[in-house]
């Protein structure tokens, strides 16, 4: 599973079917409801929303101060 987290967030153009068979899953239903079970969400909500909290943290570091 946290090999397809980096991929989600690495390769944020990859289709969730690629990463779902890259990662060793049989199609991308059984991915998505595995990856829901272990994180608590869909794999394309984790790639929303950890793509921007580290845009929001990036932002903050970047601000002088």
């Amino acid at each position: 599973m946290e090999y397809a987290k980096t991929c989600l967030l690495k390769n944020r153009k990859a289709l969730i079917s690629e990463i779902a068979l890259d990662s060793g899953f049989v199609n991308d239903a059984q991915f998505c409801s595995m990856f829901k079970r272990a994180t608590g969400m869909t794999p394309t909500k984790y790639r929303e929303q950890v793509s921007a909290n580290t845009s929001y943290n990036n932002k903050i570091k970047k601000t002088p101060t």
